[in-house]
């Protein structure tokens, strides 16, 4: 039988702009925005979301796929990168 599921994770993200270049080499830790994830490495456009799980693993997310999937939580209060 077919079910439908629901991702059930919290995850920092933060989205990729023209004027935010800098905070998002500080969340992610590197000097260049290629991210090294579990899948290969990662490159990011304009637009595009910055994901860090649980576990600290980056990912990216297109932003009309990103508003699908994700919600802001309650307290989204972060405690930085």
């Amino acid at each position: 039988m077919i079910k439908k599921y629901r991702k059930r994770y919290v995850a920092e993200a933060l989205q990729l702009t023209t004027d935010n270049l800098r905070e998002c080499l500080e969340f992610i830790g590197n000097p260049c925005l290629i991210l090294q994830a579990p899948t290969g490495h990662l490159g990011l456009r304009p637009g595009d979301y910055i994901l860090k799980d649980e576990h600290g693993r980056f990912t990216t997310c297109e932003e009309t796929m990103f508003h699908k999937v994700f919600e802001e939580a309650p307290d989204s209060r972060t405690t930085g990168p």
